[in-house]
């Protein structure tokens, strides 16, 4: 599938705290809201499609396969422990990004270099999540990185040392609707499964690129995830932008469902998406055990690229809607090459940083590079 050339429309106005909150249709909606698990979003842009034909889930993304590029080198980190290290690593198995931790587990990569990796699960907020590692019931933990921002502005002592990989959220929407490209999203309804989640906000800078007033064009309901497809047939929305393996086994169900917005091309394309984040006492004390941590990743994510169906059958017990073959088909899509350490993870938090001011989500006396340098740590070599 090839995309044409990307156009950016006028930028977005500041998309304030209170025009979230009034999106929720008051306290009823934030009550309903609070009731929701955070899904671990993230969101972005491919261009738009003139003519859209029929497709399939396995032929969606297919311009995001990747292939290294020849500069791109992967990430190295060390020294490693010397002996097996018991380490308690948090994660949000409802997210299939995630597939290569459990194939980090299951093929042995962990114990490669020396860790005995208890996995943590959580499905609350990010604050708890960080929450947990800053107070050591967990050392580690992976999540998206536009999600953790606001969080580590109000100062968890946690740093982010490595990517593991591009983006991972989409957006479908319905061709019966009228919807072929962004802009055909004026006087739209869009489910997410949090009003200011990453998912919206990254998709409301996007659609203001192309013209579209994500505050005044679109409105923003909150469905849960296993109700979208349910509220698009009834008309309620017409785009949804969630994760996967949701919304690929709604667009397999209905093949009136096209992507129209993706994370990984366009605007955010080799841009960052989830990263490894440790405590800093784990930094301090027990330094070789996070660097065998982001190399077990790393690895994994690579191996994940390379065997997406052995990625989808460690993944499988996580997601038992979804098949193994499934989950391998939906791997093959994503990027499991990129892994930005340095001045390059520093860079896109930069970036994010920057977007989510515009946004007002974090507070306008934050330096974004100043507190790119604050939260992040290199351990590569």
């Amino acid at each position: 599938m090839t995309f044409p050339k990307f156009t950016r429309g006028p930028d977005r106005q500041s998309l304030s705290r209170r025009r979230l909150l009034g999106m929720l249709g008051g306290s009823a909606g934030a009550a309903a809201i609070g009731g929701l698990g955070f899904s671990d979003l993230a969101g972005a842009f491919s261009p738009p499609h003139p003519a859209l034909p029929v497709i399939g889930p396995s032929d969606i993304c297919r311009a995001s396969a990747e292939v290294r590029p020849a500069d791109q080198d992967v990430p190295h980190f060390g020294p490693f422990p010397d002996k097996l290290t018991p380490i308690k690593f948090a994660w949000n198995g409802n997210a299939i990004c995630h597939a290569p931790i459990p194939l980090a587990l299951n093929s042995g990569i962990f114990r490669k270099y020396n860790l005995d990796v208890e996995l943590i699960s959580y499905a609350g907020s990010t604050d708890q999540l960080l929450e947990s590692i800053s107070s050591g019931k967990a050392d580690a933990a992976q999540g998206m990185v536009r999600r953790w921002l606001k969080p580590l502005e109000q100062g968890f002592d946690v740093k982010l040392i490595a990517g593991i990989h591009g983006g991972c959220v989409r957006m479908l929407a319905s061709r019966a609707a009228g919807i072929q490209q962004p802009e055909d999203l004026r006087g739209k309804t869009v489910g997410v499964a949090e009003i200011g989640g990453v998912g919206q906000t990254m998709f409301s800078t996007l659609l203001a690129r192309n013209g579209v007033d994500p505050d005044k064009d679109v409105q923003w309901r909150v469905f849960p995830p296993n109700l979208m497809g349910v509220a698009v047939k009834k008309g309620e929305i017409q785009a949804i932008a969630d994760v996967d393996p949701n919304l690929w086994l709604l667009q397999k169900a209905d093949s009136d469902l096209v992507e129209i917005l993706n994370s990984h091309s366009g605007h955010y394309q080799g841009r960052v998406c989830c990263v490894l984040g440790v405590g800093t006492k784990l930094l301090k004390e027990r330094r070789p055990v996070a660097a065998a941590l982001a190399q077990s990743l790393v690895e994994a994510a690579e191996l994940t690229a390379r065997d997406p169906d052995a990625a989808g059958a460690a993944f499988a017990p996580y997601s038992p809607n979804a098949t193994a073959e499934d989950l391998a088909g939906i791997l093959k899509t994503m990027t499991y090459h990129t892994h930005p350490v340095r001045a390059a993870l520093t860079e896109d938090i930069i970036f994010y940083a920057e977007e989510m001011k515009e946004l007002s989500i974090l507070k306008n006396s934050t330096d974004p590079k100043t507190f790119g340098a604050r939260i992040t740590a290199d351990i590569s070599i």
